[in-house]
């Protein structure tokens, strides 16, 4: 595939040019900085490289944000001299080896009742939006239906993120089941988000290496280079900038779309494991939580 050439590619998979407006001419690279403060996925696409890029949102060159439409209305932060409990729940519960802890006590704080926790799950939609402000794609985790068989999938989940846009085909990105530490992703499109999906359907696979700091997007069956994802390396902060290299005849929107989906994975999939419930896990976290807000108050 040139570098130079303008004609966009015609993958082997039927995915390929899905959208004329938004087909790179070009193979170039493109950059994602994390919304400070953010726990939750939000932040940039940007044109060009991370190197010198500001950290704060609104640059000149972006060309697409991510919104977690869910967190847009919350409630204003509680005053610094208040005591954090969910910081406390979540260190407590780090402690303790139960990961997405923050999120975890969010969906128990939420579902509180008179009667105690009550079991409930949280599937936060995002939203990709172009520098105008149009929602040029949203995703979020729903059940997946079809004739995948459950045991390939990681974590033995029928789930998906599904990728959605007016006037558009769905995608639908699964969590497979690798057999080894490297993550194995792939996407489905349908016609509908409520359409079952079946192996036929697949038309991107998304892999990351051994170390989870470069990720190759390509389309199947061929195997042609659509985009390389890039994450900090292990020394650097989670949050520190990332980039993508997207290769000439792709859809751009739907490329950065799938690689924002799989950053976001584990705020998406909070459904809990098996033999877990946010019952417990609500009731485990608020308690350690208030014993020890108790005591820091005392």
């Amino acid at each position: 595939m040139g570098c130079g050439s303008s004609k966009p590619v015609e993958y082997n998979a039927r995915v390929a040019r899905v959208s004329k407006t938004d087909v790179t001419a070009t193979q170039a690279t493109y950059s994602w900085m994390c919304k400070p403060g953010s726990n939750e996925w939000e932040g940039e696409w940007r044109s060009g490289t991370s190197k010198g890029a500001p950290k704060e949102m609104g640059a000149e060159s972006m060309l697409y944000s991510l919104v977690n439409i869910d967190t847009v209305a919350a409630p204003a932060a509680a005053p610094a001299s208040a005591v954090d409990v969910k910081g406390l729940a979540s260190a407590a519960a780090g402690i303790a080896g139960i990961d997405g802890a923050a999120e975890m006590y969010d969906a128990a704080k939420g579902a509180l009742t008179k009667d105690g926790v009550k079991a409930k799950e949280m599937r936060p939609t995002y939203e990709l939006r172009g520098k105008e402000g149009r929602v040029a794609w949203s995703f979020k985790l729903v059940d997946l239906t079809g004739t995948l068989d459950v045991k390939t999938l990681k974590g033995e989940k029928a789930v998906c993120a599904a990728l959605t846009a007016p006037g558009r085909s769905v995608y639908k990105v699964v969590n497979l089941n690798s057999g080894s530490d490297v993550y194995k992703l792939a996407v489905y499109k349908t016609a509908t988000a409520e359409a079952e999906v079946s192996a036929s359907d697949l038309v991107f696979d998304l892999n990351s290496n051994m170390m989870e700091d470069t990720w190759s997007l390509t389309a199947a069956p061929g195997g042609e280079f659509v985009a390389k994802f890039v994450k900090p390396s292990s020394l650097q902060e989670s949050t520190a900038p990332r980039e993508a290299t997207v290769g000439a005849g792709a859809d751009l929107g739907l490329c950065l779309a799938i690689l924002s989906a799989m950053q976001a994975w584990p705020v998406l999939d909070l459904t809990p494991k098996k033999g877990l419930s946010y019952e417990k896990i609500g009731k485990d976290l608020l308690g350690v939580a208030e014993e020890v807000a108790s005591t820091a108050m005392a």
